[in-house]
Parts: structure tokens; C-alpha cells; sequence
């Protein structure tokens, strides 16, 4: 995203939109804790990358309740 990342949306996205069902994913690696941050600012799930479709899949899954 050219205007911020991803937590920063986050962050801004949670209070306007506190029903939003948010899936982060994130390459950042280990050492950064991006999804972990992302969990706390509000995602209901993280997946992290390389990306497992069935991980992914699981996940929307879940939070759409099927």
C-alpha cells in the first residue's frame, strides 16, 4: 500500500469498524512481530507468509462461519 502499511490501517480501520472480521497477512519474518501487533490493534486471524492456501482458506472460512 503506498500510503501506509498495513498496522497503520489497522489501527485506523478498528475504532471506525469494530465488527470488521480482519485476516492479516504478513511476510515480515520472525524477528519483526507485525502479526502479533496486527492481533492485539484487532485481527481476528493471522496468517503468516509463505502463505498456505489451506491456512488462508481456514481462516476466511472460519470467520465467515462455515
Amino acid at each position: 500500500m503506498p500510503e501506509m502499511n498495513g498496522l497503520v490501517m489497522l489501527r485506523e480501520l478498528m475504532p471506525e469498524c469494530l465488527d470488521a472480521k480482519v485476516i492479516v497477512l504478513s511476510g515480515a519474518g520472525e524477528k519483526d512481530n507485525a502479526l502479533d501487533v496486527a492481533t492485539r490493534l484487532g485481527a481476528r486471524q493471522t496468517v503468516p507468509k509463505p502463505l498456505h492456501m489451506a491456512e488462508l482458506l481456514h481462516a476466511v472460512r472460519y470467520e465467515l462461519g462455515q
